[in-house]
């Protein structure tokens, strides 16, 4: 039986997450390094009907550890999204154990969501767009044809 959900706002408990995750993968130790596969790479949001990850080093650099509370998903660095609520109410059960959310969240499975790349432009987060630039001009003689 799992012990009650202590009380916190999805601020904290996102804050607790990104604290988490400040340790660079380049400068830590090979413990580190093994720990850092639990912790949480990326961050998704919906912006304009869709859903967009951002690194969660960019996120608290552009937004600092002011956190909104209308984050999605959550991302590990194997690529698997889990849903925010489902990483808290973990991480509220299991505490600061990382390695035990990510293997609770795992047995529920990923979601299955469509996820674009985003990044920052003046404070908002926008959708990478996704055909390169050097193919719009082919793109559009093949349709024009």
């Amino acid at each position: 039986m799992k012990k009650p959900l202590n009380v916190l706002s999805k601020s904290a408990m996102i804050s607790a997450l990104a604290v988490s995750s400040l340790v660079p993968a380049a400068v830590a130790s090979a413990d580190d390094k093994q720990t850092s596969q639990y912790e949480v790479a990326e961050l998704v949001f919906e912006t304009d009907g869709k859903l967009a990850k951002v690194d969660i080093a960019d996120y608290l650099e552009e937004v600092g550890f002011g956190f909104k509370d209308d984050a999605k998903y959550v991302i590990y660095p194997n690529g698997e999204a889990y849903a925010v609520s489902d990483y808290l109410e973990e991480f509220g059960f299991v505490g600061d154990d990382l390695k035990q959310v990510y293997e609770n969240l795992k047995a529920n499975g990923p979601a299955n969501e469509k996820i674009h790349q985003g990044y920052f432009e003046d404070g908002k987060i926008v959708i990478k767009d996704e055909q390169p630039e050097d193919r719009l001009n082919e793109t559009f003689f093949y349709n024009v044809a």
